[in-house]
């Protein structure tokens, strides 16, 4: 019991003390379009998290992800955080573009169908629609 409360203490003690970096590595970050799953990345920018730990970021916004993807392939930045359809269409068009997390482990759409469609593969064929159900304040 004794070694897991000095662990946790030791823990504790390493991560409230910055890193010693002798340069700050700089970073072009882009959030595109306003969520609660970019909180991590104002939450991190906003209290020093990032510069603590030897990341000189520059956060970005962008009213888009297909916008800041472009960016991201002209090297223009260095991480975006969007949704998957932003990572996933670029990469099917031949694009060298990869995900290496997930703030959401999903995909946020969803498919609402009669109780007679019981899979996916029901739907090969059929023809659907696309509803947009967003609150736009004007």
């Amino acid at each position: 019991m004794n070694t897991i409360i000095l662990a946790a203490f030791g823990v504790a003690f390493l991560l409230s003390h910055p890193v010693l970096a002798p340069a700050q590595e700089r970073a072009r970050i882009a959030w595109a379009a306003f969520s609660a799953t970019r909180v991590p990345l104002w939450v991190a920018n906003e209290k020093g998290l990032l510069k603590k730990h030897g990341i000189a970021a520059e956060v970005i916004f962008f009213s888009n992800g297909p916008t800041a993807l472009q960016a991201l392939i002209a090297n223009e930045l260095d991480i975006v955080l969007t949704s998957a359809p932003n990572v996933v269409n670029p990469r099917l068009a031949g694009l060298d573009t990869i995900m290496i997390m997930a703030l959401i482990p999903t995909f946020t759409e969803h498919i609402v169908t009669t109780a007679a469609i019981a899979s996916t593969e029901q739907l090969k064929g059929k023809i659907g629609t696309v509803l947009e159900c967003v609150n736009r304040e004007t």
